[in-house]
């Protein structure tokens, strides 16, 4: 019987034996390796746009992903989430809560509508049950998820720090629901940081355009991508950078606020800022000097990982700004936005479907060396589609180039690949490929 082609869409779930021998292979592994593992920093990332009955907003997806790109340049897990309901941002806390146990940080940002009662803070969910001028406090209390249930929660996990982060408090037309129900002061518990974009009961913008600049992003998301990445910044200087340049460029209608029960300085960037299209290099430099050299092939791993879901998602999501904005980056040859146009024409997201077009995003974006370009080629080769005949040899070229690199989907479809094709060492070398991974060099 012959084997099904490998395609992409199935997302690689191994089943029955294969799934034994990968799970037997990977848990052998980290038992051995937790120990020497460098706690991780992680990051849940969320923009709430798509409100419903005239309260839709223009830029927090893209804020979201803003901000996600900066936190992974950190080398930040992020998962970076848009336009969720009550339920799902539930669900994303409670998530993000277990997956952050003993973090060096647990990082949440959020963007989108909020508001203040009773002297507590509440981020909007988008299914409200109508306008939000028209709901009545208890209404909003009921539809909304408390800032303080984030926090007690992502608490729980016991990070090493915790940083929350709150791109709401606006009037309308901007993010919030009238200008007297702005965002109020917090308290920040020791080894905790929280940060609004604006001052208790301030305004704040949703948009740069509103105050005559051409950046469809908010000043504070903006401003903030910016001066985290900046090298050997800390949490501190970054926010403190951010107050200034928001407040000046919006005429000073807008200042950033936080308050910090820190212990000591939290150092985001220790080494200069990656560029804009990474590489299996600076990875590991950066992993390296930021103390972490027992696992560097983990953090490069991670990264990769993360970066992937950055561009599924901004793919997912585009819109015309943001397909604008992708096709000047690259033109100008930035390989995460040639990768995302790449998977746009795919998968048909907000284009028509196109597969030679996509193929030709990912050989440019591969040719630079960018993992997850090589990956998604590899995969084409390996399906094939209406412009591409399958072609094995091609694929394990690029699938190995990209598991070379640390990206662990490339691992697992060249396990695939080998037990496609009745290879009996596909096992050790799955085993081979995953200690390289997770094991200190």
């Amino acid at each position: 019987m012959q084997t099904p082609t490998l395609r992409r869409k199935d997302n690689r779930l191994l089943k029955g034996a294969l799934a034994n021998v990968l799970i037997g292979a990977f848990l052998t592994i980290m038992a051995g390796n937790t120990q020497a593992a460098l706690a991780p920093k992680m990051a849940l990332v969320i923009g709430n746009g798509a409100y419903r009955n005239g309260d839709r907003l223009q830029t927090p997806a893209a804020d979201a992903q803003l901000i996600a790109g900066s936190l992974q340049r950190l080398g930040f897990l992020v998962r970076v989430l848009t336009d969720r309901s009550r339920a799902q941002m539930l669900q994303d806390v409670d998530g993000f809560s277990a997956d952050a146990s003993g973090a060096r940080v647990a990082l949440v940002y959020y963007a989108g509508h909020g508001f203040e009662s009773d002297q507590k803070n509440f981020l909007m969910p988008v299914d409200l049950p109508a306008k939000l001028t028209t709901l009545s406090e208890v209404q909003l209390r009921g539809a909304a998820i408390p800032l303080e249930y984030v926090m007690t929660t992502v608490e729980r996990a016991h990070p090493q720090a915790m940083v929350v982060m709150v791109d709401a408090c606006r009037d309308e037309p901007g993010r919030g629901v009238t200008a007297a129900r702005g965002l109020a002061a917090v308290n920040a518990p020791r080894g905790t940081l929280v940060a609004f974009s604006t001052s208790p009961g301030g305004k704040a913008l949703d948009t740069m355009p509103n105050v005559g600049k051409p950046i469809n992003h908010s000043p504070f998301s903006y401003y903030l991508s910016e001066n985290l990445v900046a090298p050997g910044a800390t949490l501190i200087d970054a926010l403190q950078k951010t107050q200034v340049a928001v407040a000046a460029a919006t005429g000073e209608g807008q200042r950033p606020w936080f308050v910090s029960g820190l212990v000591g300085q939290l150092v985001l960037a220790e080494t200069p800022a990656a560029a804009p299209q990474p590489n299996p290099q600076l990875f590991a430099q950066a992993a390296t000097t930021r103390g972490a050299a027992t696992a560097g092939a983990n953090a490069s791993r991670s990264l990769w990982d993360s970066e992937e879901q950055s561009v599924s998602n901004a793919a997912a999501t585009l819109d015309v700004s943001s397909f604008a904005s992708l096709q000047r980056r690259a033109a100008a040859g930035d390989a995460q936005a040639l990768t995302t146009l790449g998977l746009a024409y795919e998968e048909g997201h907000y284009v028509r479907a196109n597969p030679a077009r996509a193929m030709q995003y990912y050989q440019r974006a591969a040719n630079q060396g960018y993992p997850i370009a090589a990956t998604l080629l590899g995969e084409q080769y390996l399906g094939g589609n209406a412009a591409t005949p399958v072609d094995r040899a091609r694929a394990e070229r690029w699938l190995r180039s990209a598991a070379d690199a640390g990206h662990q989907r490339a691992q697992l479809d060249l396990f695939q690949l080998q037990a496609q094709r009745g290879d009996p060492d596909a096992a050790r070398d799955l085993a081979k490929s995953m200690a390289k991974m997770f094991m200190p060099h």
